[in-house]
């Protein structure tokens, strides 16, 4: 991330992402701060407005914010969001991916966060409801997750250190035996580290955030385009068509598109798994994001219409029927689906739909499709 410095000058260079393009910013030490007291004419102890490390010697996080605010726009357009929309901008090699806790059960939580903290992949997670020293609206840190003596617990931080969840596994509660102490290497400081029943963790926050170290995916494919109402690609999410029979049965597994499509062709032997990201272009100077977008992969069957309108058979990570008209729809810069498809070997391609929620749409965007074997998307 730091490409060069030269403390003599105080000139740093970060290596950062905006809209997917690698760009390196130059950042220097002058740092913005409260200044002086009023009253005193002392230096307030915390003189920093913004990022700053507990240990006054580090200065890392404090370049690392502030070449962020500047590649971005301003300090004011960092404020807040959420590690699916900052990790892109941060990492480019990286797959961001999230959960909604209310999409699934107690069991399908613990499987996405146990997979993802066994894998090595970064997580934070959204509080949503305050009390015993939890602060609503606020991202902590989720640093692991592990079942000791039949106690599923949840390990988590809070960034700005202090304000420790003070509930039943809290550092000084009763219910920790020795052992289970040293299983997860607790110590009783007020260091904004914690643990949780997983169970109350979950009435307590709403979503997961997580994003894979970029050495977890040999290949990647990246393609950028741009829905335009101009080329009729601005054309909305792709629409159901319902087929009732003679038997009176009613099928709705095809889709009808005409907005981008991308061939999806992968090798490799049985199914692959795979990780497509969708990212829209956000503006400099904000992170604000106007559109609902979604990703879908679909398998081509043969009956395409007109030059850019096709029938689909529709692929969702769980093998069933994607829905098609739009439930599943992220108001935010990323969109990320995992998925398990065949490999083509040079067969027919998967086909990829990146779309917005409404017509009349026009933004531009990247997609990125992540996996272990090579890949290439092509534009149809």
């Amino acid at each position: 991330m730091f490409v060069f410095s030269d403390e003599d000058y105080g000139v740093y260079g970060l290596k950062l992402y905006h809209n997917g393009e690698e760009e390196v910013v130059i950042v220097d030490e002058f740092m913005p701060s409260w200044g002086k007291h009023p009253s005193s004419g002392s230096y307030f102890p915390d003189a920093l407005c913004f990022g700053r490390s507990a240990d006054k010697s580090q200065t890392y996080m404090s370049l690392l914010e502030k070449a962020y605010a500047k590649m971005i726009g301003s300090y004011l357009a960092i404020k807040g969001g959420n590690m699916d929309t900052t990790i892109p901008d941060l990492f480019g090699g990286s797959i961001p991916i999230s959960l909604a806790y209310t999409s699934t059960t107690v069991q399908g939580a613990w499987k996405f966060l146990t997979t993802k903290a066994k894998a090595g992949w970064m997580m934070c997670t959204n509080c949503t409801r305050k009390g015993n020293g939890l602060i609503a609206a606020h991202l902590y840190t989720l640093e692991g997750v592990q079942e000791v003596e039949g106690v599923r617990l949840v390990k988590l931080h809070n960034p700005h250190g202090g304000n420790e969840w003070n509930g039943k596994w809290s550092d000084d509660d009763s219910s920790w035996t020795p052992s289970m102490k040293a299983a997860v290497g607790m110590t009783e400081v007020e260091d904004g580290i914690f643990y949780m029943q997983l169970e109350e963790y979950l009435q307590y926050f709403d979503h997961a955030y997580a994003a894979s170290p970029a050495t977890n995916f040999k290949e990647q494919a990246v393609a950028s385009g741009r829905w335009s109402n101009r080329d009729g690609t601005a054309s909305g999410p792709p629409k159901s068509l319902t087929y009732t029979f003679s038997d009176g049965r009613v099928e709705s597994t095809e889709l009808k598109y005409s907005g981008p499509q991308y061939e999806l062709h992968l090798d490799g032997h049985g199914p692959q798994e795979v990780y497509i990201t969708l990212m829209q272009d956000s503006k400099r100077g904000s992170r604000d994001i106007q559109h609902s977008i979604n990703v879908f992969v679909n398998k081509a069957n043969g009956l395409g219409r007109g030059d850019n309108i096709g029938l689909f058979e529709s692929i969702n990570p769980t093998g069933k029927s994607e829905d098609a008209e739009g439930k599943v729809y992220t108001t935010g810069k990323v969109k990320t689906k995992h998925y398990k498809l065949p490999a083509t070997n040079g067969g027919d391609p998967h086909v990829i739909f990146p779309c917005t929620l409404q017509s009349g749409r026009e933004n531009g965007y990247q997609i990125k499709v992540c996996t272990k074997n090579p890949v290439r998307v092509v534009r149809k």
